[in-house]
């Protein structure tokens, strides 16, 4: 049976494409805002007032700015830039204003590392400069610099941000970093303010599903179901984790209301069937397998076959023979030949299994004669006239599947050649065929087999 492996990228798909969705990090200023004059009251009035986190700004480095606004208000940008440029001091000296201003404008222009670069130089002559730590750990995660983006997001915080993207931002930095429990609590924080945020919410699931805090994963997942009922993907990835505890009967629940309202297709309904599987209910697997199979497209006959060997191995027979008829009717033309070679052989198996032996080796018959050197196909021919006291026949169509290449086929058509020798009272020639049996494929087992058969050869030669 497919196994159910949690991901964080299966659990919580594009977290990372919907943060960047968001805007830019930091919010750049557009062209048009420069001629409000509430946010040039606000952009020229706020530095330096929040002690201690701001730098203080002279006179003279507030004129520059003013000059900076009129020039950015008529469309000047480049020499608005020029301007901030040259009234950059060296050696250490300003309050470094102009470098966090001309970072914002490299932002706008989408030149990260260039705004990166000024940010660093802003934090240099005030370092307890919290906006450009802030924006500094926007523009590192953007530019997935996930270790930079974490120690300037913590920097912001420590000094006093509560800003729900900078914990968001910095949850997500966290987790890429594989720090699960750290990013928890971060997205915790970003939660506590935006509440409604899904990218927080999917943020959190991640970290959870990592620490296998899977009920609360449910729960979360129970929340956002409750805000969006129409969204049929994290009713999906609500089961997968359901799955994962061994919460089989309400995972299929969730999933069958969805499929009877036709909003499952393809491999929402693959899911539902494995969901049964896994619960035992090869009946209902083998209906959502089909319906599946039947609504995809392209069709995946790969997993088709697959779901039919499950349902024979489940002793679903029944049902096994109608998928198959199923593939058949619906592929068509579509089915390679070693995939058709694979459902005959299937339906010898079933055949076998119901005590139907004259049409399992009518196929297998078949199939040999397409491929002679199908392995499978001679050994449960072999099988099959072994159960049919065949015994001579039985021994050639093992002696030539020992001929073959394939190691796994030549070990076990010598251990079944070694097997008749055995009922035969041959054991010196049956130890020769357990011999290279373990030549073709070593195993413990076949070992302690050759070893106990040349223990009793030696005591009956005394």
């Amino acid at each position: 049976m497919r196994s159910f492996v949690l991901a964080v990228g299966l659990i919580v798909p594009g977290f990372t494409s919907s943060l960047a969705a968001q805007g830019s990090f930091p919010p750049a200023y557009p062209l048009d805002v420069w001629k409000d004059k509430e946010f040039t009251a606000r952009f020229l009035g706020n530095y330096g007032q929040v002690a201690d986190v701001e730098p203080k700004i002279t006179d003279d480095e507030r004129t520059v700015l003013t000059q900076f606004q009129d020039l950015m208000a008529a469309g000047k940008k480049d020499e608005a830039a020029m301007a901030l440029k040259q009234a950059i001091q060296p050696d250490g000296k300003g309050s470094g204003i102009f470098e966090f201003t001309l970072a914002q404008v490299a932002v706008e222009r989408n030149a990260l590392p260039a705004a990166a670069g000024l940010y660093k130089a802003a934090i240099l002559k005030y370092k307890d400069f919290r906006r450009a730590w802030r924006a500094l750990g926007y523009v590192l995660h953007q530019t997935q610099d996930y270790p930079g983006a974490v120690k300037s997001l913590s920097t912001a915080i420590r000094l006093g941000d509560n800003d729900p993207v900078t914990y968001g931002l910095y949850g997500h930095a966290l987790l890429s970093g594989k720090k699960p429990v750290a990013a928890e609590q971060a997205f915790r924080m970003a939660l506590m303010f935006e509440p409604d945020k899904n990218d927080w919410r999917t943020g959190l699931i991640g970290a959870l599903v990592e620490q296998s805090k899977f009920a609360e994963v449910v729960a979360l997942y129970d929340e956002m179901i409750r805000d969006q009922p129409e969204n049929t993907d994290l009713v999906q990835r609500q089961a997968m984790v359901l799955v994962t505890m061994d919460e089989t009967k309400r995972a299929s629940e969730n999933l069958e209301i969805l499929a009877r309202a036709g909003k499952l297709k393809g491999k929402d309904l693959r899911l539902l069937g494995d969901v049964y599987m896994r619960d035992t209910q090869a009946a209902l697997a083998f209906h959502a397998w089909k319906r599946a199979y039947e609504t995809e497209e392209p069709r995946d006959n790969a997993a088709a076959l697959k779901e039919a060997e499950l349902l024979s191995s489940a002793d679903a027979r029944t049902e096994a023979r109608e998928f198959i008829r199923t593939i058949r009717e619906t592929a068509k033309d579509s089915l390679a030949a070693p995939q058709k070679e694979q459902l005959l052989k299937l339906e010898s198996r079933i055949a076998l299994a119901e005590g139907k032996n004259d049409e399992a080796a009518a196929i297998m018959e078949k199939i040999v004669e397409a491929n002679p050197l199908d392995g499978q196909a001679l050994l449960l021919l072999g099988d099959h006239y072994l159960a049919s006291s065949a015994r001579e026949k039985a021994a050639g169509f093992y002696d030539r599947a020992s001929k073959l290449t394939d190691k796994d086929t030549q070990s076990k058509a010598f251990q079944r050649l070694g097997r008749l020798l055995l009922e035969e009272q041959k054991f010196s020639d049956a130890l020769l065929r357990f011999k290279s049996a373990y030549a073709a494929k070593p195993s413990a087992q076949l070992q302690k087999y050759v070893v106990d058969l040349e223990k009793h050869l030696q005591k009956k030669g005394k």
